[in-house]
């Protein structure tokens, strides 16, 4: 049975906008000149046409990032499945991070607050339960007295980031929207300002 129009409308956006902000992530200068993407890995993709490097030689071709097969994640104490949209191993110069990114196409313009709150708490939710892989490899429990943080790997921290394709038009939305994901160490980015801000040149 064929999708709704308004559903397959949706989708349609959603995947454009996953091949637009890839071809912008790997060919783009957002890291400056110091900065280094040493591996890009696109989990929750595998349908999409991804470029495999950049003409800048941007994106290394180095050691594989550490995904998963099916990385486990609970969502109202259910367990379920699920990869996220953009993995990269960063060196911006100071230190290596693991970099999570899930990519969204919300129109806010349609929803009501109570709806809106919710949806960016599912967002948030979604983003933070794929840290875990990662940040436990962190933390050695037999380190020193009462366990402490490895320096041995190919990272030194994991970073998380929601990437909505469009800033809302009220600027409170968009304040409350940063307010309400940081709590749980997430940066929001706006990708229609930053894409303009960090092209190629």
């Amino acid at each position: 049975m064929p999708l709704p129009d308004d559903i397959a409308a949706r989708i349609s956006r959603g995947n454009e906008f996953q091949k637009r902000f890839i071809t912008w992530f790997v060919n783009g200068d957002m890291l400056g000149p110091d900065g280094e993407i040493l591996h890009a890995s696109f989990p929750s993709l595998d349908s999409l046409v991804i470029p495999k490097s950049s003409p800048k030689g941007r994106v290394g071709r180095g050691r594989q990032v550490p995904i998963p097969p099916d990385p486990t994640r609970t969502r109202d104490g259910v367990n379920v499945t699920g990869r996220p949209d953009v993995v990269a191993i960063v060196d911006d110069g100071s230190e290596r991070s693991v970099i999570i990114i899930e990519l969204k196409s919300t129109d806010w313009s349609t929803m009501t607050p109570v709806r809106l709150r919710r949806n960016v708490a599912a967002h948030a939710a979604q983003v933070y339960s794929y840290q875990g892989h990662w940040t436990n490899q962190l933390w050695d429990p037999t380190l020193g007295d009462r366990g402490g943080w490895r320096t041995d790997l190919d990272f030194q921290a994991v970073q998380m980031y929601l990437c909505y394709e469009t800033r809302p038009a009220d600027p409170a939305v968009a304040d409350a929207i940063v307010e309400q994901v940081g709590e749980g160490g997430i940066s929001v980015v706006w990708f229609d300002e930053i894409e303009a801000e960090h092209s190629p040149n």
